[in-house]
């Protein structure tokens, strides 16, 4: 059935006969313990090109997840995302390290020098105890490092489920999410019962501050998401432009949850963060200014940015350590929040969510402060040298980002990203398929900044491609 275009009624004119009895095409639920009839399928529509916010509504107005809905959403092993190197090899009969991953956004340096000797000698001891619980002591060593009270801040084993984590405790009811960005807003939200609306992002248009805060009044959220720099089109909102949203919609009784996990990868100072502003702030004047990039040397003091702080409403940040610090294997990240929910949360989650190896690798890289500083100049670097090359091949349109990955678009009318990946993973060269994201299409792919040799190789294949050699 053609779903794009068009409003989808699912009503009793479509009844039908089945068994000798005349049923409905109706979506029904449980409610303690009696079905109901889900009246119109009302929400689903098109948003360029794509389905979306497919939700069923019932007789008395709350909204479900339809059946089906739910099992895409579980059923989905890697969830849409890249960096799956071993579903690669399996599928190209190569070895996972045979691969130049441009599909995961992760720090192209790696790890810190020395890690893995550290892990090495505390393996025996860490892996026969349990964990710290709340990993309390690295909490305390990046609070510091931060420059943020203690009891805002929570860690959790990524971002990702911190994420999950956030809405199932938090349980909105209807969620505003930008198109396009990283799904697993979405999916938490679903998964938590939420209604899902977007609100455009795109790259090539401009922001405008007055339409979101219109479209929060007129959709009823009660919860905005952003993500800064955007994943996938690496965009940055300057911290001004979201304190002035978090102010406008704070007084409609409307929460922010900000996802700062490639601020870091742009290079800009602590202040020039959303919660580097909003949570240093609140730890009172004169505290140390909150550094976004744990493990990086701070800037010392200044004064309090306007604007900011509890003023703000229910505001809630979330970063993740893997991308900047190369631990996807380990898992490690945080949430900050105001302090009576992250007690909510630490209370009712469950308190060894972080294991001791991740506990152990954060507190060493917090102190590796130069091989962060090594790692955003070779970032820098390398992202200005892959737009430069980039935009001297024909068929393509890169657009530019700040963060540690660029969202590029073949410009030719039977241009797939599908394909693309596809043979260029035959090449040993992994990037990351955009076409799943709300508002992008099948033209669309991202790829990584990796070091030099890496890039040259890629943009090589990339030249191949659309010269037809491949």
């Amino acid at each position: 059935m053609e779903l794009k275009g068009k409003r989808i009624p699912v009503s009793g004119k479509g009844s039908r006969k089945t068994n000798g009895r005349k049923t409905n095409r109706n979506i029904y639920r449980r409610n303690n313990g009696k079905r109901e009839d889900a009246g119109e399928h009302a929400l689903g529509r098109e948003f360029m090109g794509e389905f979306i916010n497919d939700r069923d509504s019932v007789k008395d107005g709350r909204y479900i997840n339809g059946d089906s809905q739910i099992r895409k959403i579980a059923d989905g092993e890697a969830g849409g995302h890249g960096g799956n190197v071993y579903a690669a090899a399996a599928a190209h009969g190569l070895r996972p390290e045979d691969f130049c991953d441009f599909s995961s956004n992760i720090n192209p340096l790696g790890p810190p020098p020395g890690l893995l000797s550290e892990l090495k000698k505390h393996l025996e001891q860490e892996i026969c105890r349990y964990p710290a619980p709340q990993a309390a002591p690295f909490r305390a060593a990046l609070a510091r490092d931060l420059g943020i009270p203690e009891e805002r801040l929570l860690i959790g084993n990524g971002a990702n489920e911190l994420i999950h984590l956030f809405f199932l405790w938090k349980r909105p009811k209807k969620v505003l999410i930008p198109a396009p960005t990283f799904s697993e807003y979405a999916r938490a939200a679903r998964l938590a019962g939420a209604k899902v609306e977007y609100f455009r992002l795109l790259p090539e248009k401009a922001f405008s501050k007055e339409k979101l805060v219109a479209q929060v009044q007129m959709s009823g959220s009660d919860l905005i998401v952003f993500c800064n720099p955007n994943n996938p089109t690496g965009m940055y909102y300057p911290r001004e432009l979201l304190e002035e949203i978090a102010l406008a919609v704070a007084e409609k009784g409307v929460a922010v949850f900000i996802d700062e996990s490639f601020f870091p990868f742009t290079g800009r100072s602590a202040s020039e963060s959303f919660s580097g502003s909003v949570f240093r702030s609140a730890s009172g004047p004169g505290s140390a200014v909150s550094c976004p990039v744990p493990g990086a040397p701070c800037s010392g003091h200044s004064a309090e940015p306007e604007n900011a702080g509890s003023s703000c409403g229910d505001l809630w940040a979330v970063a993740s350590l893997t991308k900047l610090w190369a631990l996807p294997g380990l898992r490690l990240g945080y949430l900050l929040g105001p302090p009576e929910g992250i007690r909510s949360l630490t209370e009712n989650g469950d308190p060894w969510r972080v294991n001791a190896l991740a506990q152990r690798a954060g507190n060493y890289c917090l102190f590796q402060k130069q091989h962060i500083r090594d790692s955003l100049e070779l970032v820098k670097g390398e992202r200005e040298f892959l737009l430069r090359e980039l935009e001297k091949i024909d068929g393509l349109k890169v657009y530019p980002g700040e963060a540690n990955y660029l969202l590029l678009r073949g410009l030719s009318g039977g241009f797939s990203s599908a394909d693309l990946c596809r043979k260029l993973a035959s090449r040993g060269i992994l990037i990351r398929d955009a076409s799943n994201f709300p508002a992008l299409d099948r033209s669309y792919f991202r790829i990584a900044v990796r070091p030099r040799r890496e890039n040259l190789r890629l943009l090589s294949a990339l030249r191949d491609y659309v010269c037809g050699v491949m």
